[in-house]
């Protein structure tokens, strides 16, 4: 495999990332590669979109994360280094997700420990940064020995040969002060050397546009950033080539790296616990119990059109092999109504027939005449996990969340997530402001984008401004609970 970007910031990671996650996808594919990554800081809020973003465009996805590690070495001294973190299968995928809840619940800027590294590292390649943190330091004040010691540890948590050390070249004087220092260390340390680029938007053309929506991202001010940003787009293996001439090796690793990573999120997602009676070997055979003596309780007689219906609707969940999943809702259900809290489900999943026998909803489809392939479709490989929204009255949803947590573990109950985006309007009317627009003339703008009638901007600022804008649109906000 030809070279692939291993480290990429989607709008996901505040407030660096501006890349939506269709563009990072379509840039790899412009660019001809066959697999491409997404390390976000700390987070793995995208990955499933990403998953599926990947899966359409027809290349490789590999899901990672990017977090700060606290070493303490022999010399009894603490050092930070920057990890990127990369799942070679579906134990990275699950101590992917055991780090990233480590981090939430430990604060945002929490930093790991070499312990919480250690226990979660199974199924993980890392790549050590060579231009950020302590590392970073240590070779420009050319102290090889302080980051052989951060290799030496490092290498049993990666299975001594999982662990590499990651070069840029971003075109700044302190990158190139670090690469032969990092070259001398992959020498005489014996750690592979691969070719990174932090690439936090899409193009270079979006290098000032970036600058912007930075700032605004961050709360400060456009004026206050005077950082160069060049060089931290998405280059294509050209570009990389050419920044690394004499390391082709480096660039080929890349593809290594990337032929080792073989995981799906959603394929890795394991069935919730159930306990089945004796009498019943597996998960289907017990939903389809359940089913029928809940059909014979709420329709009688059940007619053939209940019993067709009925017999589809399992077919079809055993096809998916997600009765598990059904028994699982069916239990917290009967868990809110054992501590007297009403339930409710919402949305398509009272067009299941299956939903309507086991408890779970109470509206009757048939009656009503709903499409169970409103909720439940293989043809849709959108649909491959079903989704049941649940409304419980009151602080029921709380008492059910705390009573799950003591039967289940708490690694084992979490919220569901949902993401707030920029909209257009206010992406528009934000970088107008502060690039120093008047409220009159942001009005105008504004009126202008709605009728039509306004013409493309002549002048650098305008022009600016209608980049940063679109580049600055529908970018993550901020992330919130689900109210289901």
């Amino acid at each position: 495999m030809s070279f692939v970007q291993l480290r990429n910031y989607s709008d996901y990671t505040m407030p660096e990332g501006v890349m939506k996650i269709d563009a990072l996808v379509a840039q790899a594919v412009a660019h001809g590669m066959q697999a491409v990554a997404l390390t976000d800081r700390g987070t793995l809020s995208g990955a499933i979109e990403f998953n599926r973003a990947c899966k359409q465009a027809g290349i490789k996805p590999i899901i990672g994360l990017e977090m700060d590690l606290r070493l303490r070495l022999p010399s009894g001294m603490a050092h930070v280094v920057t990890l990127t973190l990369l799942a070679a299968n579906h134990d990275g995928w699950r101590s992917l997700c055991a780090l990233s809840s480590h981090r939430r619940c430990s604060g945002e800027t929490a930093v790991l420990t070499e312990t919480v590294l250690r226990a979660e590292s199974r199924g993980l390649i890392g790549i050590l940064s060579s231009t950020e943190g302590a590392v970073s330091g240590a070779l420009q004040a050319k102290q090889l020995d302080v980051v052989k010691d951060v290799v030496r540890a490092l290498r049993p948590v990666f299975d001594n040969d999982r662990l590499f050390l990651g070069v840029q070249n971003h075109a700044r004087d302190e990158d190139r002060a670090i690469l032969p220092e990092a070259l001398r260390l992959a020498r005489d340390a014996g750690v592979p050397l691969v070719a990174t680029n932090k690439c936090l938007f899409a193009s270079a053309e979006e290098a000032q546009p970036y600058r912007v929506v930075r700032a605004l991202r961050s709360g400060r001010s456009v004026t206050d950033d005077c950082s160069d940003y060049a060089g931290f787009h998405f280059k294509s293996g050209d570009e990389m080539t050419g920044m690394f001439p004499d390391l082709a090796e480096a660039i080929e690793t890349t593809g290594h790296i990337a032929a080792q990573c073989d995981v799906d999120p959603v394929e890795a997602v394991g069935a919730p616990p159930v306990d089945l009676p004796a009498a019943f070997d597996t998960a289907d055979a017990y939903v389809r119990h359940l089913a029928r003596e809940g059909l014979r309780h709420r329709v009688k007689p059940p007619s053939p059109v209940y019993e067709k219906r009925l017999d589809h609707e399992l077919d079809i969940i055993q096809s998916m092999n997600v009765s598990a999943y059904f028994l699982f809702v069916r239990h917290y259900a009967q868990l809110a109504d054992r501590l007297g809290f009403l339930t409710s489900a919402r949305g398509s999943s009272s067009a299941s027939l299956v939903n309507y026998c086991l408890g779970i909803t109470s509206l009757d489809p048939i009656e009503w005449g709903l499409y169970f392939e409103r909720f439940l479709n293989p043809s849709r490989p959108w649909s491959s996990v079903p989704d049941i929204d649940m409304d419980i009255e009151g602080e029921g949803r709380l008492r059910v969340m705390d009573a799950l947590q003591s039967e289940l573990g708490d690694g084992c109950v979490a919220h569901v997530g949902r993401a707030r985006r920029v909209s257009e309007t206010k992406a528009l009317r934000s970088v107008a402001d502060a690039l120093g627009y008047t409220q009159d003339e942001i009005h105008a703008i504004l009126y202008d984008r709605e009728t039509g009638e306004g013409a493309s901007p002549s002048d650098d600022r305008g022009r600016l401004l209608h980049r940063a804008a679109a580049l600055f649109a529908h970018t993550l906000e901020h992330e919130a609970i689900h109210p289901c």
